[in-house]
């Protein structure tokens, strides 16, 4: 995906699959449908895909490693610390969000929904892990973290000049203080 500095980065040109141990579901926001592992092996090594869990759909693939938008990985950056069942009704769930999924062709859609709210929690000026989110994920942008472009553009502005910690060290703001013994 190529970035366009005067166009929002976008989720439509990105291929979603929902990687099962025999087949593969694989979507675009247009059209999808179940094919080959060894056909899905050869989509997601030619661009990053959008997965639940990049490790397990890799190892499905057969494939030692997976470019792909992780939707657990956006997750854990989006809500530090919050538990959530690891399937595409549970991060629907613990994001409030009322999908669907009937029978298996709902779930691309629903993953689009999951990756389009929890960008959009990052855009909100309400979002509670402000603070410092700007500079990780600059850093993580750096690094080559598929999510990097688009979450760097929802948190709206730019990182502020690179430092030693890069947004590593989360201690930096706090006041210091002494311990005393018992």
């Amino acid at each position: 995906m190529t970035r366009n500095s005067h166009s929002p980065l976008s989720l439509d040109a990105v291929t979603a699959m929902d990687v099962r141990v025999r087949d593969v579901l694989v979507a675009t926001r247009d059209d999808g449908g179940v094919v080959e592992v060894d056909e899905a092996r050869r989509i997601a090594e030619g661009e990053p895909v959008l997965v639940l869990n990049r490790v397990l759909a890799a190892r499905r693939l057969g494939l030692r490693s997976l470019q792909a938008y992780d939707l657990l990985e956006l997750y854990a950056f989006v809500r530090p610390a919050r538990f959530t069942v690891p399937t595409v009704t549970g991060l629907a769930e613990s994001l409030g969000l009322v999908v669907q999924i009937d029978v298996r062709d709902d779930i691309p859609s629903a993953m689009f929904q999951i990756a389009e709210t929890l960008l959009a929690d990052l855009s909100s000026e309400t979002y509670a892990y402000r603070a410092g989110a700007d500079r990780l994920a600059a850093a993580l942008d750096r690094a080559g973290w598929p999510w990097g472009p688009f979450v760097v553009e929802a948190l709206g502005r730019a990182p502020k000049p690179r430092r030693e910690e890069d947004g590593f060290a989360v201690w930096v703001p706090l006041k210091e203080w002494e311990d005393r013994a018992p």
